[in-house]
């Protein structure tokens, strides 16, 4: 959520423009994990150039993706047992 305006206004920003709108070329500031692709090649180059003291930025990005994983897993997980649910229900 810590970027949710940013999609946001880069969503409305792209749909104002054809080439952008025709091409879905938000969704590279949409998707969370494109987000994490483009912040995680920031980082890298600002390591690169600062050293070890960018570290203290790209913790709380490095907790935001796993948090990311974690929400995915559970959904996936959340959608298994539904599915197990109906075949359980199929079954009897």
């Amino acid at each position: 959520m810590m970027f949710k305006r940013f999609r946001q206004r880069a969503e409305q920003w792209c749909m104002t423009y054809r080439f952008c709108r025709d091409l879905n070329l938000y969704e590279l500031l949409t998707c969370e994990w494109c987000n994490s692709v483009w912040i995680g090649a920031i980082l890298t180059v600002l390591y690169i150039w600062l050293g070890e003291g960018i570290l203290y930025i790209a913790l709380p990005f490095a907790l935001s993706t796993v948090v990311i994983i974690i929400k995915h897993v559970v959904q996936l997980l959340q959608t298994m047992q539904k599915f197990l649910d109906k075949v359980d229900k199929s079954q009897e």
